[in-house]
């Protein structure tokens, strides 16, 4: 696994619904220290250029918690941010 800063992408959202949890969520992560150790690309309908951390557990933790309250809102990422991809 090789996750990066990109934490979904929604097909559809509701910003009016998801704001005020995101704004919950974003309050409730701890301080964390990120280390990069490269730079990526992914391709898919178009490229994009991200960094690539260390994962640790908990960048893996935060994903999951988000992912879950995405999907508890009724606005599932696509299934290629599922944790664990």
């Amino acid at each position: 696994v090789r996750p990066h800063l990109t934490l979904a992408v929604l097909e559809q959202c509701n910003e009016d619904q998801l704001c005020p949890i995101l704004k919950a969520f974003s309050r409730s992560l701890p301080v964390l220290t990120v280390t990069f150790v490269g730079v990526g690309l992914i391709s898919h309908n178009m490229c994009g250029v991200h960094l690539e951390p260390i994962v640790t557990k908990e960048l893996l933790d935060i994903h999951a918690m988000l992912y879950e309250q995405l999907c508890v809102s009724g606005n599932p990422p696509v299934d290629r941010y599922t944790p664990g991809q």
